[in-house]
């Protein structure tokens, strides 16, 4: 059995070492990386889309947030806080 069913995921990404909010992390799905969502100026973001499986309950989003600024991180543990490493050499901006 195959159907469609929506997702949306919303939380709030900070920087892991100072825990404060980061602005302007491209929040995208590993299949549609044209529809791209960003976090505002407190770090809230919000995704929705629309997922195709055989599975009989809708399976989690595998997102990607990146920023220039950190290291890009794919399908986090939580994604309701999540914790962006700066990248290296870029700690002392």
């Amino acid at each position: 059995m195959s159907c469609d069913c929506y997702q949306q995921q919303e939380g709030i990404i900070i920087d892991k070492d100072t825990n404060e909010s980061i602005a302007g992390v491209e929040i995208f799905k590993d299949s549609r990386p044209i529809q791209k969502y960003y976090s505002n100026s407190c770090g809230f973001y919000q995704w929705h889309g629309i997922s195709g499986g055989l599975s009989p309950k809708c399976p989690d989003p595998k997102l990607f947030f990146i920023h220039p600024d950190y290291d890009t991180l794919y399908c986090p543990n939580n994604l309701n806080v999540v914790r962006m490493s700066r990248r290296k050499g870029l700690t002392d901006l």
